[in-house]
Order: C-alpha cells, then sequence, then structure tokens
C-alpha cells in the first residue's frame, strides 16, 4: 500500500471527530490539502491549526519498516502536539494501537478491521506479538556500539553510507541489522553516566573480570573500558 492511498483515505476522515489515544485530545479534521502538504485542523478545546501532511508520511514510512511505532519517536520529537498526528493515523481502518514499555504504539494490520473515523485497540493477543518482535529488536548479536552528542545526525550519515534504515528501540537508542550483526547508536543524553563519546566494540564478560563503572542501556548492563585506543563495552 502506498502512501498516496493513504492520503486518499484521509477523505474519509474529514468532518468527523476522531477520537485519540489519549483522552481528551480527540481533533477534526477541517480541510485537506494535498496540493499544498497541509491538513487543517480544530482542537477539543476549540483551536484550530495546520499541520503538514509530511509528519504523516514520515509515520507511514516508520510503518512500513518496524513491527509498530511509537509516534514521538517516528517523529524526532519535532513539532508540538504530537498526538494529533497519531490521531489521525489511529482513525484509519487499517491502524490498530496497543501499549508497549507504557507507551503508544500503532501498527498497520494490512487489512481492514475497524470503520474509518474510529479508533480500535489490538487484542492482546496480537498485541504481545508485536511486543516480541519489539523486544527481538533489542541488544541480540549486538556487536558495535557507537556513543554520540548527535544522534540524528549520526545515524542519518550511517544510513546513508550503509544503505540500511535503523529500527528506533526508544528515544535515542537506533539499531542498525548488518548481515545480523547489530549496530547500536545511543545518544549520550540516554546515558547517565559519563561515557566518552566514540565507537565501542562489544565483547562478553571475560572470565575473572574486574568490574569497574557500570552502566545501563536500554536494560542491558555493560563496563565501559578504554585501553590504548581500545574501546570495549563489556556485556555483563
Amino acid at each position: 500500500m502506498t502512501f498516496e492511498s493513504v492520503v486518499d483515505d484521509l477523505q474519509n476522515l474529514l468532518g468527523k471527530r476522531l477520537e485519540s489515544i489519549r483522552p481528551g485530545a480527540d481533533i477534526v479534521i477541517n480541510d485537506l490539502n494535498v496540493q499544498n502538504g497541509r491538513i487543517g485542523i480544530t482542537s477539543a478545546s476549540g483551536k484550530t491549526k495546520s499541520r503538514p501532511i509530511s509528519e504523516l508520511r514520515m509515520i507511514w514510512q516508520k510503518l512500513q519498516e518496524q513491527p509498530a511505532v511509537h509516534v514521538d519517536e517516528a517523529l524526532h520529537g519535532s513539532g508540538t502536539s504530537r498526538n494529533q498526528p497519531e490521531t489521525i493515523m489511529a482513525n484509519l481502518s487499517y491502524i490498530e494501537w496497543f501499549r508497549f514499555n507504557n507507551k503508544k504504539h500503532i501498527a498497520y494490520t494490512g487489512k481492514h478491521t475497524h470503520p474509518f473515523g474510529t479508533k480500535k485497540q489490538m487484542s492482546e493477543a496480537d498485541a504481545e506479538q508485536l511486543r516480541e518482535k519489539l523486544r527481538g529488536n533489542t541488544f541480540d548479536n549486538l556487536a558495535t556500539l557507537v556513543v554520540t552528542q548527535n544522534i540524528l545526525r549520526a545515524i542519518q550519515l550511517y544510513k546513508t553510507m550503509t544503505g540500511i534504515t535503523p529500527v528506533t528501540v526508544c528515544s535515542g537508542v537506533y539499531l542498525f541489522n548488518l548481515s545480523g550483526k547489530i549496530t547500536a547508536f545511543i545518544a549520550m543524553s540516554e546515558i547517565n553516566q559519563l561515557i566518552t563519546e566514540g565507537t565501542y566494540a562489544v565483547i562478553n564478560k571475560p572470565a575473572g573480570f574486574d568490574i569497574s563503572q557500570q552502566v545501563n542501556i536500554n536494560g542491558v548492563w555493560f563496563c565501559p573500558k578504554s585501553i590504548d585506543g581500545l574501546n570495549l563495552m563489556i556485556r555483563l
């Protein structure tokens, strides 16, 4: 299914009160100007604003690449009222929502499961299958870990050079799968301890290894070591 088809389907939402996943944040789409690439929206409080269709394109692209999408992360935290594009997408008949790690996620089902202009929470059985897939996009087969100040610039450069699209684990954590070997990019802001910016080879803890500094990255504990120019992230 193309994004152009998604835009066509937005016509089915015009003038309807679209229920938000977050209570009290319903919206109405008043205008759809494809030529100008804008959507006119009235919020539950009566305020009107215009949003770019390009936001929905970004979300749709992520939905084609990942089992499910957290909209804030798909939009890289840009803009305000990001529940509005989330609401629009959730009210399409082939999008369902569920929670993972206490965050709202939406997923493309590939079929019509509810009427246009309504939202549907995914069944627990289906949601758990997607959660398992999302958990799989973690640190299994992690070979390299890159800690960087400018996460968005770093992942865009790596994507351009490798041709591989990263998987967003959470805000500030992105994974690239190169023939089964995982390279993770971590924003320094996601690490609460002082670690030198750079690229780290990941190894399992050697026998008899003396643990000093420890750091938790996305739920996994590591001990960082820098020795004679060799940066290691030792999995504990």
